[in-house]
């Protein structure tokens, strides 16, 4: 699945549920000889990865994707999957002379948000760190990307908060990318590290995959889930986004934080998929 640049073994091993991420992600990176700076913020502890070791202020855009997971869970698809996805992307940048533009963040305590901790997101601190970066115009977080060959373009933020800022952004990255050649559908997702980055202020467009036979399934997650009246503030949102969580969503999403979320389940094509998808993403000049 991750092919020459990233072995299969690699995978396995940061999947293991005795590994130590943070430490693993170090030993890999500096194996690959992948330059990264590894970022403190409050108590999470984030790796900022910038291809080809240039400048921070010659990036335009940012890739994001959760490395830590459930406690006693393998994380395949939430999030391993996303992880390796973009540091292979890194690789290509490096070793195939593609264009240097895209930095990638590996973040930390993404899962707080799960347990109404949703300030103090790895994303929500670094955020607000380095909220003057020209990469935090254009950011991009990846999660649950392991199964499926259809791309599922995330709506959540248009329906839990109110800035016609962000609202404006959002238009415009999207007009752009809707008409490719990509099987993309605009749906509402559970938040992932898109969170932490609304409410630091800054606009973040969650991506994830689904098999194409299990959309409809996603259509009556969203119908199930969603609010008849907009919520009075996020923790009311979060507490009935939850509450037919597990029932309802998705087949392929129903292992996330389960012991069952494991290498075996994830897919080939979503791998492809998401190699052609990063390096278009990289490619777009938006307007």
């Amino acid at each position: 699945m991750v092919e020459e640049l990233l072995s299969l073994e690699e995978f396995k091993d940061f999947c293991h549920l005795d590994c130590n991420r943070s430490s693993y992600l170090h030993r890999l990176l500096s194996k690959k000889d992948i330059p990264f700076k590894g970022i403190t913020n409050k108590d999470a502890y984030n790796f900022l990865i910038l291809p080809g070791a240039g400048n921070p202020k010659d990036f335009d855009r940012l890739y994001v994707a959760h490395y830590d997971r459930i406690k006693g869970t393998y994380g395949a698809n939430d999030n391993s999957a996303a992880v390796f996805q973009l540091i292979k992307h890194a690789l290509l940048i490096q070793r195939q002379n593609q264009k240097k533009n895209t930095a990638i963040l590996l973040t930390d305590l993404e899962e707080f948000h799960f347990h109404n901790r949703h300030n103090k997101q790895g994303s929500y601190y670094f955020a607000k760190e380095f909220e003057q970066a020209p990469f935090m115009n254009h950011i991009f977080v990846f999660d649950m990307c392991g199964i499926g060959d259809h791309i599922i373009w995330s709506k959540t933020f248009h329906k839990a908060f109110n800035n016609d800022a962000l609202e404006r952004t959002r238009q415009r990255i999207r007009k752009q990318v809707i008409t490719s050649s990509y099987p993309i559908s605009m749906n509402r997702l559970p938040f992932s590290d898109d969170l932490g980055f609304f409410q630091a202020g800054h606009f973040a467009q969650l991506i994830s995959l689904l098999p194409q036979e299990e959309l409809d399934q996603l259509s009556q997650w969203q119908q199930a889930e969603l609010p008849k009246s907009k919520p009075d503030n996020y923790l009311q949102f979060k507490k009935h986004d939850h509450s037919l969580w597990r029932k309802t969503l998705p087949d392929a999403w129903k292992v996330n934080h389960t012991i069952e979320d494991t290498f075996e389940s994830l897919t080939q094509e979503s791998f492809d998929l998401m190699g052609e998808f990063l390096s278009y993403l990289s490619d777009l000049e938006f307007a």
